[in-house]
């Protein structure tokens, strides 16, 4: 005998994260962002991407145990003051390099 089953639809809502650090990724010439999950405040890794001037943020399913999404957010302006700190480390390095040969 069939039964009635009443589906019950999940919510997802869109949270926020908020970005702590972005740091350039050991390899593949690419760039993380840690943030900070603020549901569940858990920290949380995310890619993005290689390129400075043009980085992947924006909002990103959840790596946490939140359902759904969050968007990345940079209320502490971070990307900005380690764009610069990254790109003068950069800079470092070449005029380190070009020295050496």
């Amino acid at each position: 005998m069939p039964t009635e089953h009443t589906t019950d639809v999940l919510e997802y809502t869109t949270g926020r994260a908020t970005i702590t650090y972005l740091r350039p990724a050991t390899r593949d010439h690419a760039y993380l962002v840690d943030a900070r999950c603020e549901r569940c405040h858990r920290d949380v890794l995310h890619g993005a991407g290689d390129d400075l001037d043009n980085l992947a943020l924006g909002d990103r399913r959840t790596h946490c145990a939140c359902p759904g999404s969050y968007e990345l957010t940079d209320s502490d302006g971070v990307i900005p003051r380690r764009v610069a700190e990254i790109r003068a480390d950069l800079t470092a390095r070449e005029a380190r390099h070009r020295a050496a040969h």
